[in-house]
C-alpha cells in the first residue's frame, strides 16, 4: 500500500475517511503533521519507557502497571495522581481540540534528567528507527480474536458519539479487520513486525 493510497470504501468500518501515511493509518485525531513531527523531530531519550500496543490489546492496564512500578515510592491508598493521559501520554494523537493538553509538548517539557512514560500504537516499521536507542520498550500482544471483538465494540461505541462513524455489523467489521482496513492497519502485520524487537 502506498502512503497516498486512500483506504476509504463505501462500507469502510473504522475509522471513516482514513488513509495510510508513513505506515500509520491516519484519522481525525492521528494527523499527518503529527506523525511527521514524531518521526522526524521528536527526540526520544534512552531513559524513556515506551509501551507499544495494537489498539484494544491491554494498553491501559499495562500503562497503569508500569506507572505504579515506576512510582511505587509515592503511591498512597486513595491517592489521585491525575488522568493516565497526562501521566503516560499517548504520542500518536492530538486531542487539543477537545481541550486536552498537547501530549508531545507535555513530554518535551519534562526535565532532562527525568524518565518519560510514552504510549504508542505505531507500527514497528514506522517508529523503530526513531526509538532503537531507547532502553525500555514494552510490547503487548493480545489474541487477535479478542482484539477484533474489543475493537468492534469500541468502534460501535464511537459511532454513537461521532457523526460519520458507521455502526457496523460483525460480518462487515470482521471483513475489514482481516483485511487491515481498520485503525492502525492489520493487527496481524503489527504483531509480526514488533516480533523483530
Amino acid at each position: 500500500m502506498t502512503s497516498t493510497e486512500n483506504l476509504e470504501h463505501k462500507d469502510v468500518s473504522f475509522p471513516p475517511k482514513h488513509e495510510e501515511h508513513r505506515g500509520v493509518v491516519t484519522h481525525s485525531h492521528v494527523k499527518k503533521e503529527r506523525i511527521d513531527y514524531i518521526l522526524d523531530k521528536f527526540i526520544f531519550k534512552p531513559s524513556d519507557i515506551i509501551v507499544a500496543t495494537y489498539p484494544r490489546s491491554g494498553t491501559l492496564l499495562t500503562q497503569e502497571i508500569v506507572w505504579q512500578i515506576k512510582n511505587r515510592k509515592i503511591i498512597q491508598p486513595g491517592g489521585d495522581y491525575g488522568p493516565m493521559m497526562t501521566r503516560f501520554p499517548f504520542i500518536d494523537i492530538d486531542l487539543s481540540d477537545l481541550g486536552l493538553p498537547n501530549f508531545l509538548e507535555l513530554l518535551e517539557s519534562r526535565s532532562e534528567d527525568s524518565y518519560r512514560l510514552i504510549k504508542t500504537h505505531m507500527p514497528y516499521r514506522s517508529i523503530y528507527p526513531r526509538i532503537k536507542h531507547v532502553n525500555k520498550i514494552i510490547v503487548v500482544y493480545r489474541n487477535p480474536k479478542d482484539v477484533a471483538t474489543s475493537l468492534f465494540h469500541f468502534a460501535n461505541s464511537l459511532s454513537a458519539h461521532h457523526e460519520g462513524w458507521p455502526n457496523n455489523d460483525w460480518t462487515q467489521f470482521y471483513k475489514h479487520f482481516t483485511q487491515g482496513k481498520v485503525m492502525y492497519g492489520s493487527c496481524f502485520e503489527w504483531n509480526q513486525e514488533w516480533l523483530k524487537l
